[in-house]
């Protein structure tokens, strides 16, 4: 059993080649003073930007609860998600309706869930972002810019492993 927080930061993000097109989400959970618990990252198929940001929410909610009852801490920089979360937004698209449910029902298991916008040069959402690149590469899918930028993602994600 893990050890249990009263706050958890989750950094959270997905995205896909092309838009749409093959999608990866991942995440990484880290204590309240920032210390890593966990991180995850694995493809989904087909899938756009905001729907694999979504599954990585819903994902991440679903694994943190074994880490705190109490308070979560989301951070993505989807903007569209966050505000759709916060309630800020509304929603049009019913695949989308259907996961922001799934959000909410998530948010029950936790004495109250944030979100935070934050830039993707955030320092966590871009190991989120090597992750969720890497597990695309790595499934023989070409990212973004073809197979070099996978050879340099994959450098540098092993880089990061060593560390």
């Amino acid at each position: 059993m893990c050890q249990m927080h009263d706050r958890i930061k989750l950094f959270a993000g997905g995205g896909c080649l092309w838009n749409p097109g093959k999608g990866a989400i991942g995440f990484i959970v880290c204590d309240k003073d920032g210390y890593e618990l966990d991180r995850r990252y694995w493809c989904i198929g087909h899938s756009t930007n905001n729907r694999a940001t979504y599954e990585s929410l819903i994902e991440g909610l679903e694994f943190i609860r074994r880490y705190t009852p109490g308070y979560v801490n989301c951070f993505l920089e989807n903007k569209l998600v966050v505000n759709q979360a916060k309630g800020w937004w509304s929603v049009n698209n019913n695949e989308l309706k259907w996961l922001l449910n799934r959000v909410n029902n998530n948010e029950s298991y936790f004495v109250r869930v944030y979100y935070t916008l934050v830039k993707s040069t955030h320092p966590m959402i871009l190991e989120v972002e090597t992750g969720t690149q890497w597990d695309l590469c790595n499934s023989s899918a070409l990212f973004r810019h073809g197979s070099r930028n996978c050879e340099i993602i994959k450098s540098r994600f092993k880089l990061h492993l060593k560390e």
